[in-house]
């Protein structure tokens, strides 16, 4: 089986252009969660997708049914000169793993192959009601506000941040 670096390795840009690869991500994302789903959520007991829900975190699944299509959010940062090595270490070691314990569910990230001010990443909802209720758990906990927030605003640049809110087409096999 592939792993997601041979997937991704193939079609990254060798440009600086980070709009490419923005849009090279936003039309392999099928590819790799494909091989994401199979290789991660076949082997979490937690998530059994039905016929009529999809795979969810232990959260989710604790506080709604879900019964319709998930929705993702593809989040792109501009990193600060320099700064990168710092930002994949906090992010790696820090945010995803604060995030994750607080029921966020982080389906990947990367960064540019040449151009070292791209970090791109994505998370999945089930429900705008579970995103609310993870944003609030996440960005209202002391922890981040005191402790992960003020190292992140001297890594990104805020001004910059895009996020796009994006759901699969009806034949994805990620839903």
């Amino acid at each position: 089986m592939a792993s997601p670096r041979t997937l991704l390795g193939e079609c990254l840009p060798t440009g600086k252009d980070a709009n490419n690869l923005q849009k090279l991500l936003m039309q392999s994302y099928l590819e790799f969660f494909n091989w994401y789903l199979a290789n991660t959520f076949a082997h979490y007991d937690k998530v059994k997708p039905t016929n009529n829900t999809r795979p969810r975190s232990e959260a989710a699944a604790n506080t709604e049914e879900i019964t319709h299509m998930a929705f993702f959010e593809l989040r792109q940062y501009n990193i600060r000169r320099n700064k990168m090595k710092e930002w994949l270490k906090i992010f790696s070691e820090e945010i995803a793993p604060f995030q994750i314990a607080k029921g966020m569910v982080i389906c990947g990230s990367w960064h540019g192959e040449t151009d070292d001010s791209v970090f791109v990443w994505m998370r999945r909802f089930n429900s705008e009601k579970e995103r609310e209720r993870l944003y609030k758990a996440v960005y209202e906990d002391p922890h981040w506000q005191n402790e992960i927030s003020p190292r992140v605003g001297k890594l990104i640049d805020h001004k910059k941040i895009q996020v796009q809110r994006i759901v699969p087409t009806k034949k994805s096999n990620v839903q």
